[in-house]
C-alpha cells in the first residue's frame, strides 16, 4: 500500500498543476539542480528492487517462475502462461554494449534518469553517476545506457542498472537498508543543445537529482507532453515492437502529443498499453469560446480527433497478454487536426489514475499512478 501522507501530497501537487495550466502556466514532475539551467534532471525514478537480471535457472524458455520466486512482478495470461516484466541478464547485457556482462547483471536494480534535453548517447558512460544513499554512502551504476528509449527522437532518458540500497521506508516500517536519497551527474553528459547563457554546448556534469521520485512507491508520472506536426524522422523501424509511429498505426495522424514518463508504464507492471487505450488519458482543449473541454466535445465538432497511442507496439492487438512493445517511457498521442485548427488550442495533459480502467503502473506492479497533469508544449 501507497503511504497516505505522499498520496495527499502528491494530491496537493496535482490539484495545484491544474491551476497552473488553467492560468497559463506549466508545472513539472520533479526537483532537480544542475551546472546550468538548461540540464535539469526532471526525474531520477527508482524501482523495481532486485529485479533487473533474472535467470531462466530451469531451463524452461521463461524467467517467470524464478522472478515470482524473487518477488518480482508477475502475471497470469488469458491462456494461463505466466508473464514477467523482469528482464533476463543476457537481455541487460544486450542493452549494456559491453559495459557489463551477464554474470555481474543479476538481480540488480533499475533507475531512469530523464534529462530536460536529449542526450548524446556516446557520451554516456556508467561512471558519470553516482547514487547517494540514505547512511552517507555512495553506490555507481554497472551499466548506463538510452536503451530502451534510443530512437533518434527520444534520448532523453538514460536507465542506470546496478546496486542502489532498498526502497525508502512506507510510514512506521523498519528500513530494510540504505535508500537512495540523491543522484549526482559526476562526469561530462553531452545534451543535444547549447547553454543559452554562454552559447557552449550543454553539458548536465553537476546536475543533481533529490526529488520525490526516488521513492518509487509514489507511483508513476507524466513529466513532458510536447505538441508538434506528425514527422517520421528519428522513428526506430528495425527492432521488437517497430515500427510503431503514429502514422504506421493511424495513418490520418497530423499531429503527435510525445508524453515521456518518469519510467515505463503498464496495465499491471507486466502487460502494456495498447493503442486503443486512448481512454487513459484526458487531452484539454480551448473551444471556441475559450472554455477548457475535452476532444469528444460537441464544440469542437471534427477539428480536433484523439485518434489512439503509438510508440508501443506495431499493431493494435485483441489482447495485451503478449503484445510486443518497445518497452520504453514514451508514449506517442495521434491527433487528426483539421486545416484551420490553432495547435495552440491544446493546452494541458491529464490522466485520472482514479479506478481500475484508467491506473496505470510501474514495473514493480505495486506502485499505480495518482491524478496529475502536465501541459502541452512545443519540443524542448
Amino acid at each position: 500500500m501507497l503511504a497516505i501522507s505522499g498520496i495527499m501530497r502528491r494530491r496537493t501537487e496535482w490539484i495545484g498543476c491544474c491551476i497552473a495550466l488553467v492560468a497559463g502556466f506549466g508545472c513539472g514532475g520533479g526537483a532537480s539542480g544542475g551546472a546550468s539551467a538548461d540540464s535539469v534532471i526532471l526525474s531520477a525514478y527508482y524501482g523495481y528492487d532486485d529485479c533487473l537480471g533474472i535467470a531462466d535457472s530451469n531451463g524452461d524458455g521463461s524467467n517467470a517462475d524464478e522472478a515470482k520466486a524473487a518477488g518480482c512482478r508477475v502475471v497470469t495470461a488469458s491462456d494461463g502462461t505466466l508473464l514477467t516484466s523482469a528482464p533476463t541478464p543476457l537481455a541487460l547485457a544486450l542493452i549494456c554494449a559491453g559495459q557489463a556482462g551477464p554474470e555481474a547483471l543479476q538481480g540488480l536494480d533499475g533507475m531512469p534518469v530523464v534529462f530536460s534535453r536529449q542526450v548524446v548517447q556516446s557520451t554516456v558512460d556508467p561512471g558519470d553517476f553516482e547514487v547517494m544513499l540514505s547512511d552517507g554512502s555512495t553506490r555507481t551504476p554497472v551499466c548506463a545506457t538510452t536503451a530502451p528509449a534510443n530512437e533518434e527522437n527520444e534520448d532523453r532518458t538514460v536507465l542506470l542498472i546496478g546496486d542502489f540500497g532498498s526502497p525508502q521506508p512506507n510510514g512506521s516500517e523498519a528500513a530494510r537498508g540504505p535508500s537512495p536519497v540523491e543522484l549526482r551527474v559526476t562526469g561530462s553528459i553531452q545534451l543535444e543543445d547549447t547553454d543559452r547563457s554562454t552559447g557552449m554546448p550543454l553539458d548536465a556534469l553537476g546536475a543533481t537529482y533529490t526529488g520525490g521520485f526516488l521513492d518509487y512507491r509514489l507511483g508513476p508520472e507524466m513529466l513532458l507532453a510536447e505538441l508538434a506536426p506528425f514527422s517520421s524522422d528519428g522513428e526506430g523501424t528495425v527492432g521488437p515492437g517497430l515500427p510503431n509511429d503514429c502514422r504506421t498505426l493511424f495513418p490520418d495522424t497530423t499531429h503527435v502529443v510525445r508524453v515521456t514518463w518518469s519510467g515505463g508504464v503498464s496495465l499491471d507492471g507486466v502487460r502494456p498499453l495498447t493503442p486503443d487505450r486512448g481512454d487513459i488519458f484526458d487531452l484539454r482543449v480551448l473551444d471556441p469560446n475559450g472554455h477548457l473541454v475535452g476532444t469528444g466535445d460537441p464544440a469542437l465538432g471534427d477539428s480536433i480527433r484523439f485518434l489512439g497511442l503509438a510508440d508501443l507496439g506495431s499493431t493494435v492487438p485483441d489482447s495485451p497478454d503478449h503484445y510486443v512493445t518497445d518497452g520504453d517511457n514514451v508514449i506517442d498521442l495521434c491527433l487528426s487536426l483539421a486545416g484551420d485548427f490553432d495547435p495552440r488550442r491544446i493546452v494541458s495533459l491529464a490522466t485520472a489514475c482514479d479506478s481500475a480502467s484508467n491506473v496505470v503502473y510501474d514495473p514493480s506492479g505495486d506502485a499505480p499512478c495518482i491524478p496529475h497533469a502536465v501541459a502541452v508544449t512545443p519540443p524542448s
